[in-house]
């Protein structure tokens, strides 16, 4: 069987729109990463790239802070309360 026919359909004819480059069983154009196979579709960050194909897969370190200061806030507020 040539490359170009998988189980006797010819690639070639599948037009662009609902073709899966990646055989990831998404369409090219619903997948986040349409280069790799990413079937669960993981995209960590929420930036609608899929980590195989997004620089920065990881959510902003920037939010880190913010979480720390508001469970800090909250232990304080319960310390007081508890006097």
């Amino acid at each position: 069987m040539s490359a170009s026919k998988i189980v006797g359909v010819d690639v070639a004819a599948i037009p662009a729109a609902v073709s899966d480059d990646d055989i990831d069983a998404m369409v090219n154009v619903c997948d986040d990463c349409a280069q790799a196979y990413t079937p669960p579709q993981q995209d960590s960050d929420s930036d609608l790239l899929g980590d195989p194909s997004d620089p920065t897969p990881l959510p902003e370190p920037r939010a880190l802070p913010g979480l720390l200061s508001g469970l800090l806030l909250l232990a304080l507020l319960q310390r007081q309360r508890a006097r």
